[in-house]
């Protein structure tokens, strides 16, 4: 399993991580108007510095305006980082939950080879076409894709392995990319809803043994 995290952390190195994507996207809820909360940003200066502030917004003031409901903007990383927390507290109390992230940490082991072996053959055969002034780059990526498959080709997932990973549940998911975090809160929760007024969220869990919805 520990195989698994660092090559996902090497993968994020290579910028495969779109950290902009929508984590709670058709999930999130206006707590007074009940329409979904829509993702976006805002670009602000500050001094000589571009600050991007992600936030979610309701979706009945995008279409009617802010007369329409008396809902806030919830900023996207504080929301984001209350679910989680909450997600964390529920795995580490389900052990059922432990099969199922076994199951997709397989996938990911299995895309990650996938993945190495077509850029092998795609940097085998520009070696083949290049001249010798651009095949040092070349040579230096497949030497690494070596390194990787062999640090990968003995590797299996046992949910032991996974069982200790959740116990560090949040090592587990800075190792994942956006989609498979999509993944992970889609599968656990079924929706969150902010009442506003700095109330935290209330969160429903999907059915399965996930739990009743809790005040976050």
């Amino acid at each position: 399993m520990q195989t698994v995290l660092q090559a996902r952390a090497v993968a994020g190195s290579r910028g495969e991580r779109q950290p902009s994507e929508s984590l709670l996207g058709g999930i999130l809820k206006c707590g007074i108007c009940g329409a979904s909360m829509q993702a976006s940003f805002c670009v602000k200066h500050r001094g000589d510095a571009r600050v991007r502030y992600a936030f979610y917004r309701c979706s009945t003031r995008v279409k009617r305006g802010a007369a329409a409901c008396a809902s806030r903007d919830v900023s996207a990383p504080v929301i984001e980082r209350q679910v989680v927390e909450k997600i964390a507290e529920v795995v580490r109390a389900d052990p059922s939950l432990v099969a199922l992230i076994a199951e997709q940490a397989r996938e990911q082991l299995a895309a990650q080879k996938k993945s190495l072996a077509g850029e092998r053959r795609a940097l085998t055969r520009a070696l083949r076409q290049d001249d010798a002034r651009h095949t040092a780059p070349h040579h230096a990526r497949l030497a690494e894709i070596k390194r990787e498959s062999a640090s990968l080709a003995g590797t299996v997932v046992e949910e032991g392995d996974v069982g200790r990973a959740v116990a560090e549940f949040h090592a587990l998911w800075a190792a994942l990319l956006p989609r498979e975090r999509r993944r992970v809160v889609e599968v656990i929760v079924e929706r969150v809803v902010v009442a506003g007024g700095g109330i935290g969220p209330t969160i429903a869990f999907n059915s399965g043994g996930f739990g009743t919805p809790v005040d976050g």
